[in-house]
């Protein structure tokens, strides 16, 4: 199984069960992640790819929690 199976499996599974789920939040290092250099070659926080796509997942979460902070999901109408 890949990282992108897991992550579907587990976020798929948690918004069945009333987490909210931002997007982009799948954010993961396996290896040689898109163009080189590959993120050990590049020191790690140094990979401009990976670190652009952990950026985007924290503007996304920010942006979400302030969202569901202001604008709770009410529990009517999800209740049983």
């Amino acid at each position: 199984m890949g990282a992108k199976h897991v992550s579907r499996s587990i976020i798929y599974a948690l918004s069945h069960i009333g987490f909210t789920i931002p997007p982009n939040v799948d954010t993961y290092w396996v290896g040689e992640a898109g163009p080189r250099p590959s993120y050990i070659e590049a020191n790690g926080q140094e990979n401009d790819f990976t670190m652009q796509h952990a950026k985007i997942m924290a503007y996304n979460l920010i942006h979400f929690a302030r969202l569901l902070k202001e604008h709770p999901i009410p529990s009517e109408g999800n209740a049983v």
